[in-house]
């Protein structure tokens, strides 16, 4: 698109646009001596979490489904299935405080059969067993569960 410039009343066009080139140094000169941005640390599945955990989650409102987690350490997102209604996604770490992990589940396949997103909220408990709270994006429900790691 063509630039205009716009000159005012005893303002000459080389005026103009010597402080337009005095503007753009000066730009220039200000992202230069602004520090970057720190980087985002991004939280990670801790190495306790690490397994294969199955187990029956219990929704609040009656039904109750087997579920299967599967989490790598050192990764953002672990895999859920439940093979039961027939939907599978993905866990996505959204932070940690301790020993809690917070996630965002994702349904990616089976949508017909399980709500699509939710909450889930993850500790660790002794056992080892994986204490599992569910709430629903957009159902008035929750759910939890208390799953057992599988042998390697």
């Amino acid at each position: 698109a063509p630039q205009v410039c716009r000159m005012t009343a005893g303002q000459s066009r080389y005026s103009t646009v010597a402080a337009a080139r005095t503007s753009a140094a000066a730009a220039a000169t200000r992202r230069a001596t602004v520090p970057p941005s720190p980087i985002a640390v991004v939280d990670v599945f801790p190495p306790a979490f690490t397994g294969t955990w199955n187990g029956q989650i219990h929704q609040n409102d009656g039904p109750q489904w087997p579920m299967v987690v599967t989490i790598a350490a050192g990764t953002t997102t672990a895999t859920v299935t439940y093979p039961q209604p027939g939907c599978s996604g993905i866990w996505t770490m959204v932070h940690t405080d301790g020993q809690t992990l917070h996630l965002r589940e994702q349904i990616t396949d089976g949508l017909d059969h399980c709500t699509d997103e939710g909450t889930v909220t993850l500790t660790l408990q002794t056992g080892p067993r994986l204490a599992v709270v569910y709430v629903s994006g957009g159902r008035p429900y929750t759910a939890t569960a208390a799953l057992t790691r599988q042998p390697a």
